[in-house]
């Protein structure tokens, strides 16, 4: 179901990651587990993103039990393997609001 967060600051690169497979596992960001950087360097995944100008651009890692997308435009899609309909896709409109889909 799409919904939209107001009032909030620009989430990062990782902060989106982290936040689109607490949707994907339906839990709360601060209970995915182990952190982000044990799978990927945060900072390297951010400059990379914020780096690249090809919008068709794409990094995946499994993190937390999901395949994850992060793509050029800086849009992350998590996906659990263990529950086909769990998909979520965490994009920063140009707004600056977050938006949240589960497909």
């Amino acid at each position: 179901m799409p919904g939209s967060m107001s009032g909030i600051e620009k989430l990062t690169v990782p902060e989106r990651v982290v936040l689109a497979v607490a949707e994907a596992n339906d839990v709360s960001p601060m209970e995915v587990s182990p952190p982000l950087y044990e799978t990927v360097d945060p900072d390297a995944l951010e400059s990379l993103i914020e780096q690249t100008s090809d919008r068709s651009f794409q990094v995946s890692f499994e993190f937390h039990g999901c395949h994850v997308t992060v793509h050029g435009n800086g849009d992350v899609a998590a996906s659990n393997p263990a529950d086909a309909e769990q998909s979520v896709t965490v994009t920063s409109a140009a707004t600056d609001d977050l938006m949240v889909s589960a497909d």
